[in-house]
């Protein structure tokens, strides 16, 4: 066989989802926006739209002879920041009949907008010139990704799933691993959040072999960390074992170490084993700061409270408290906190954090939440009647941790979170 014959097989690519009527007016960019820079923005999307929805042969004839001219106009009115203006600039040629500008320039441009919009707070703008940027270069994996990822987080769930099986498509054509690994990744976070267990394991799975086929270390890294949350979730038996491997591609000192190090602490929680998730967040909480400590706060005292360890659990509990009121995640932390109070037996501690956590949820509409805080001050009630306090977990001993314990421990350790 002839080693040297490149395959031409074609891989079935799903087309783009169509662009709707309310896609192509592009009204959201106005709300997001006000003034002549939100009409520039949305003058600017329409064209990338006419652009991309015409034939090459045809462009020259979309747009009036004056019409470049008029849009330097408006940015001269708009007057937009320098990393606005300069891919506005770019995405102005598309209006000269003369340009002979390509898919992809147009692409990064739609692309660094979309950057600008994000970072400025415009979530809006920013999904539909990502959305953009795949439709001006069909053919690119990496932004049929990005559409897919932007559908994904503003909840239009069939768009998103019809965009990540167009990324497989596009990926595995032009041999684009990574966006192969990461389109089926992103289906299977995309049936995990559904609820669809056995079908993101599935997609995940395939995300891992492939990534394991063609070597991509970090991508594995990833997988193995979201097969870890798929287990744990569902109740299968095999999560602490995809926890390890994961940890052990991280390697020590890596960036996703204390997330999955947190989430291992979850899972050993709802088991019952407190006090190998409190050594654990212990590890983690020095290098940790902003909305990532607060939470990580929050399940330390749940977890010191559930192992019976009433300093560790004070700690964590009057940090939580002195955590200005309108701070991210501070609500959420305080739930899991509230949790360890019952564990140590503080009743009262716990009654004042349910009522404010509950308060919280209510002003919120987070009726899961909301159900769960009145169940647990039933909970306080109960307990105080009967005068007896929740069992606690026995500490164990560091000998007596489990491999995935000695494997965080080791992996942590280097980065001084073992200190």
């Amino acid at each position: 066989m002839n080693r040297n014959i490149v395959s031409t097989r074609c891989w079935r690519v799903i087309p783009l989802p169509p662009l709707g009527p309310e896609r192509s007016l592009a009204a959201v960019l106005l709300q997001d926006t006000q003034g002549e820079l939100g009409m520039l923005l949305w003058r600017t999307l329409r064209a990338v739209h006419a652009w991309a929805t015409t034939a090459p042969a045809d462009r020259s004839l979309v747009f009036p002879p004056d019409a470049r001219d008029r849009r330097m106009a408006d940015l001269l009115s708009a007057a937009p920041d320098p990393a606005l203006e300069r891919p506005l600039l770019v995405l102005s040629e598309l209006l000269d009949g003369s340009s002979r500008i390509d898919g992809e320039r147009v692409a990064l441009a739609c692309l660094c907008v979309a950057g600008w919009a994000r970072g400025a707070g415009k979530p809006a703008t920013a999904d539909e010139f990502t959305y953009a940027a795949a439709l001006v270069c069909p053919g690119n994996p990496a932004h049929a990704l990005a559409a897919a990822r932007a559908s994904r987080d503003r909840g239009e769930v069939e768009e998103a799933e019809a965009m990540y099986h167009r990324a497989v498509g596009l990926a595995r054509q032009v041999h684009d691993w990574d966006s192969y690994v990461r389109a089926h990744a992103g289906l299977g976070k995309l049936a995990q959040a559904r609820g669809r267990y056995p079908s993101a394991r599935r997609a995940l799975l395939r995300a891992l072999r492939n990534a394991e086929r063609h070597h991509r270390r970090g991508l594995r890294a990833m997988v193995l960390h979201d097969l870890f949350t798929v287990a744990r979730e569902s109740g299968m038996g095999e999560a602490e074992g995809y926890a390890q491997a994961a940890a052990e591609t991280y390697g020590a000192g890596h960036a996703s170490l204390a997330a999955l190090a947190g989430d291992v602490a979850i899972l050993w929680m709802d088991q019952g084993r407190f006090a190998e998730a409190a050594t654990v967040l212990r590890w983690m909480l020095p290098h940790l700061s902003g909305e990532a400590r607060m939470v990580a706060l929050g399940n330390s005292a749940r977890a010191a409270g559930g192992a019976g360890d009433y300093e560790g659990f004070r700690r964590a509990f009057d940090e939580v408290l002195a955590a200005p009121e309108g701070m991210p995640r501070r609500l959420d932390a305080l739930n899991a906190a509230v949790l360890g109070a019952v564990g140590v037996g503080v009743l009262d501690l716990a009654e004042a954090g349910a009522r404010s956590v509950l308060a919280g949820a209510e002003q919120r509409g987070q009726h899961g939440t909301v159900a769960q805080m009145e169940g647990l001050l039933a909970e306080v009630e109960g307990l105080r009647r009967t005068a007896t306090r929740c069992p606690v977990q026995a500490a164990r001993t560091d000998g007596e941790g489990s491999p995935l314990l000695r494997t965080l421990e080791r992996v942590l350790a280097p980065a001084g979170a073992g200190a």
